[in-house]
C-alpha cells in the first residue's frame, strides 16, 4: 500500500510539475506576443506621424466611479531605463465597488517632441469619470 502511495504521488508531482512548467510558458509567449504587438503599434503610429496622417483614435473604457478617488500613493520613480524615458505617474482604478493603485511606469515618447498629459479623474455628474491619459 505506502509503494502504492508513492508511486501515485510521485506520478502526481510529476504532473504538477509539467502543468507548472506549460503554464509558465504560456504566460511567457502571451507576453511577448503582446509586447510584440505594442512595438508594431508604436511603429504604424510612428509612420503615420511621418507621413502626417491622422492617428486615429484607441477606444478608451468608459469608468464612472460614485466616490472620489483617494489621493495619489506616493511614488519614488526607481532610475530610468534611459535618457530618452517619461516618468508616466500611477493613478488609482475603480473596479467591482473598490479604488485600486496602479504604480507608475517608464514610458518612451512616440515622438521625441511628445509630452505625457496624466490620466486623471474629473467629477461628472453625481460621480467621478475616467480621463485616459495620452501623448500630446
Amino acid at each position: 500500500m505506502d509503494r502504492t502511495f508513492a508511486k501515485l504521488l510521485s506520478v502526481a508531482l510529476i504532473a504538477l510539475t509539467a502543468a507548472s512548467c506549460h503554464s509558465a510558458e504560456k504566460r511567457k509567449k502571451n507576453a511577448e506576443a503582446e509586447r510584440t504587438r505594442a512595438e508594431a503599434e508604436l511603429t504604424r503610429a510612428q509612420a503615420q506621424q511621418v507621413r502626417g496622417e491622422a492617428i486615429p483614435a484607441k477606444y478608451v473604457e468608459v469608468k464612472v466611479a460614485p466616490t472620489p478617488p483617494p489621493p495619489p500613493a506616493p511614488e519614488t520613480p526607481p532610475p530610468a531605463p534611459g535618457s530618452t524615458y517619461v516618468w508616466v505617474p500611477g493613478y488609482q482604478t475603480y473596479n467591482d465597488g473598490s479604488w485600486t493603485w496602479v504604480p507608475g511606469q517608464w514610458s518612451m515618447p512616440p515622438q521625441p517632441a511628445m509630452r505625457w498629459v496624466p490620466a486623471h479623474w474629473e467629477r461628472q455628474g453625481n460621480g467621478w469619470m475616467w480621463v485616459d491619459g495620452q501623448w500630446r
